[in-house]
């Protein structure tokens, strides 16, 4: 689980750096707060430990690529601007590795 924790830091600090270079050459300002939701589930899970943790993260890394990925192939299909377009279909992959690697675990978990 740690492995995956790590991993998941350094695709993600990846992913936001390279969208951070993108809108800023749409000239578009990526936030650098976390909205209300993400704020909540950080909360909540900073109260969790032991196994009790492990299943809310699990559970809620399956339903976020799950969703993530959703709205990524959507916005593949509408997206006009290539370097945006060209972010989104080399992050999509990667979020399809994070899928199978957190449901591969919560396989072994069961």
């Amino acid at each position: 689980m740690k492995d995956f924790g790590n991993q998941m830091v350094k695709d993600h600090s990846k992913a936001n750096d390279e969208l951070k270079e993108v809108a800023g050459k749409m000239n578009v300002m990526v936030p650098e707060k976390v909205d209300a939701k993400p704020q909540a589930m950080i909360a909540k899970m900073s109260a969790l430990s032991g196994a009790a943790f492990d299943k809310a993260y699990v559970n809620g890394m399956v339903k976020a690529h799950k969703e993530d990925i959703a709205l990524f192939e959507t916005a593949d299909k509408e997206v006009k601007n290539e370097d945006l377009k060209k972010f989104i279909e080399n992050t999509i992959p990667v979020m399809k590795e994070h899928l199978a690697m957190i449901e591969k675990f919560d396989q072994v978990k069961k």
